[in-house]
């Protein structure tokens, strides 16, 4: 059973940028799946519940604005989060009216970027 409050899904294509956001928010003890495509993304949020999604915008197949779309139809207790190096306007502003919380850009410092999620997630109540 995992900890619904902090449990992660990471979703990146680029399978050693996942694998470093991975372990950080491992080691801060969170649940950690990662997904390198959006179809897997989809596959496991239907198995499981995260507390957040943390996508990658630009991937192939599914992008992160279509995995946010998908996931909060079964998941819409989840806190979505996108990551990008290529901000299109279009795609930023589908993102936000999809209920992304934040929008992180590309090289970005992480422990900036775990230290938002937390502070994210505190203000959830337990479930």
């Amino acid at each position: 059973m995992i900890n619904n409050k902090k449990s992660i899904l990471i979703v990146d294509d680029h399978a050693d940028m996942g694998q470093t956001l991975k372990n950080i928010f491992a080691a801060k003890e969170y649940y950690v799946e990662m997904a390198t495509s959006g179809a897997d993304a989809v596959l496991r949020a239907e198995e499981k519940p995260y507390a957040v999604v943390l996508t990658d915008l630009v991937m192939e197949g599914l992008d992160g604005v279509d995995v946010i779309q998908r996931i909060k139809k079964i998941r819409p207790e989840a806190l979505f989060f996108l990551m990008t190096a290529y901000p299109s306007e279009h795609r930023v502003k589908d993102a936000m009216a999809s209920g992304v919380v934040k929008i992180f850009l590309k090289p970005f410092n992480v422990m900036e970027l775990c230290s938002y999620i937390d502070g994210e997630i505190s203000k959830t109540p337990a479930k």
